[in-house]
């Protein structure tokens, strides 16, 4: 059986027909993972041709075995509207009932090729990776529309979930409670991140010996939905209170000039580095192994991968209260989003209490194993296997 793989990830084509992942996520090595199961995955996703694109190998997508069917490109809910019957058109002659399809929702194509779906009685399943409640939510993102979107998503994604076959959550309990499959439907959970063996520090981390301390945190910078704004809020408050740290930021994105004019402003620029997209592997590994303490201020998230990979690397971490960061960090690491003052309050108590942050880092380690690929890659499979039955 053949796999119809729709996201909303965006792809890129050079000029000599090679198509690369936009966004980090969705390269060929992302799809491997479903060839043990499917013989064939063709990938449906908006993809933009650039004649001069330096991609490298580990960006490309596609293999004989792995297909990119291309949606024609766009840029937010009003460029959908405008491509909207081209779109259609071409999820309809994608969308075959002699294949089975996964959806990443939420999303606005997941929604569409959902309703295609339902019409022609293909079998679909759902992976789960985030939720428009949180994502829609007053100051996770600026539109005139905001309150329509995120009452219309959210409505959208339980009826997509309720009418899958099978899903596949992200979380262990949140978004299931809020999105409940049908009772007859298949569904289990399981992140995103690859985790190897040599993904695993030995250790947990411990406090070094150095004066400034090394904070870190990973997102995209295309949306303000990591809250760089409240971080470098905080960043502030450390320094000013006479605590000498240093922020890291790895991730790139339409607001990234935005955020390093915040840093200016508060007058932290020279402690604060924006690195940009750093290769997913060997090249996050090497800032986290160099950092003392993880901060994820999120607005909105599904089951954070980069979190995950920060526990498995043995460092204490801070998350929000929202999404399944509370699934995977104890309760006293948790504070609530678009709070500085609380965010910078628990880095300062995880500096003045080194022996709180050895503890932590160990938790973290510990619970990140529950995460290897070896015990997510059996998850997935009881879904893919539930797709052909």
């Amino acid at each position: 059986m053949e796999l119809i793989y729709v996201t909303e990830g965006r792809f890129i084509k050079d000029k000599s027909g090679k198509v690369f992942t936009n966004d980090g996520a969705h390269a060929l090595k992302y799809f491997q993972r479903y060839l043990g199961t499917f013989e064939k995955v063709y990938v449906i996703g908006r993809v933009s041709s650039v004649d001069n694109y330096l991609g490298n190998n580990e960006e490309i997508v596609e293999s004989t075995s792995v297909q990119v069917l291309p949606l024609t490109g766009y840029l937010g809910v009003g460029g959908f509207i405008k491509n909207y019957y081209s779109i259609k058109h071409q999820l309809e002659s994608y969308i075959a009932p002699d294949k089975v399809c996964i959806l990443k929702v939420p999303g606005i194509l997941g929604k569409l090729a959902a309703s295609i779906c339902r019409k022609r009685n293909v079998k679909y399943g759902v992976e789960v990776v985030g939720d428009p409640f949180d994502v829609f939510a007053p100051g996770a993102v600026n539109h005139p529309l905001r309150p329509f979107l995120r009452h219309y998503f959210t409505k959208q994604l339980k009826v997509i979930v309720k009418n899958a076959h099978s899903a596949l959550f992200v979380t262990k309990e949140q978004l299931q409670k809020r999105y409940p499959c049908n009772t007859s439907a298949f569904n289990t959970y399981a992140s995103n991140v690859i985790l190897n063996t040599s993904s695993f520090a030995s250790s947990p981390k411990i406090k070094s010996g150095r004066k400034t301390i090394e904070i870190i945190s990973v997102g995209s910078l295309e949306q303000m939905y990591k809250a760089p704004d409240i971080v470098l809020e905080a960043v502030k408050m450390l320094l000013d209170s006479g605590i000498s740290c240093r922020l890291t930021w790895l991730g790139d994105g339409k607001y990234k000039r935005e955020v390093s004019q915040i840093a200016t402003r508060l007058g932290i620029s020279t402690s604060v580095k924006f690195l940009g997209k750093v290769l997913s592997g060997d090249g996050v590994l090497k800032y986290l192994d160099e950092s003392d303490i993880f901060i994820l201020a999120s607005r909105t998230e599904g089951l954070p991968r980069a979190l995950v990979e920060a526990m498995a690397r043995g460092l204490p971490c801070i998350g929000t209260d929202v999404g399944g960061i509370p699934e995977l960090l104890d309760e006293d690491m948790i504070v609530p989003k678009d709070n500085a003052a609380a965010l910078y309050m628990k880095v300062r108590y995880l500096i003045e209490h080194p022996e709180i942050m050895r503890s932590q880092a160990a938790k973290n380690l510990e619970e990140s194993k529950s995460y290897s690929t070896e015990i997510l890659t059996k998850r997935r499979l009881s879904f893919y296997q539930s797709l052909l039955q």
